[in-house]
């Protein structure tokens, strides 16, 4: 699998993203997002998502083994106070295999009793940090996610969320 910045930097090489660029230009780059197994191994290529603030429209382009494909405009997930944040790469120092192996290394700690299924990791920045945001379904139906400073390495936070309201 290649790293983000190795994707970037392909992606910039495409005609596909050159010809959309020229009619976005006000559009910049959120978020890189993977599916991953409960053991942390990627299941799918990188899939990079832009944004564009004047429409509130995110566009993403899905790596393949012989170029990109773009997915169609589609609204973005937000409260309306949250901000999509643009991604630097240049503030990327703690890379992809450093960032899976630290998850690994926290997992027993802070999600112990649980078992982990499948699930994915998303690097973007949130109130002005760069973050690997690795999240996977537990076996009892929540959702367990580690937050690692995508500078530092870090731990920045972990947390088991409730997918079921227990009345």
């Amino acid at each position: 699998m290649n790293l983000p910045k190795d994707v970037m930097t392909a992606l910039t090489r495409d005609p596909l993203f050159d010809d959309w660029k020229k009619q976005h230009h006000k559009s910049f780059m959120s978020h890189f997002f993977c599916s991953l197994s409960s053991d942390c191994v990627p299941k799918t290529l990188w899939e990079i998502g832009f944004y564009t603030p004047n429409t509130k429209k995110m566009v993403v382009f899905v790596e393949h083994e012989n170029g990109f494909e773009i997915k169609p405009e589609d609204d973005v997930f937000t409260k309306e106070t949250d901000t999509i944040e643009e991604l630097s790469m240049d503030s990327v120092t703690f890379p992809f295999p450093e960032a899976v192996s630290r998850t690994k290394n926290e997992i027993p700690t802070v999600f112990s009793g649980e078992q982990l299924s499948d699930g994915f990791v998303v690097l973007q920045k949130l109130q002005g940090k760069e973050l690997w945001n690795f999240t996977f379904v537990t076996k009892s139906v929540k959702f367990a996610n580690i937050r690692i400073d995508a500078s530092s390495g870090e731990v920045v936070s972990s947390q088991i969320v409730e997918l079921v309201r227990k009345e």
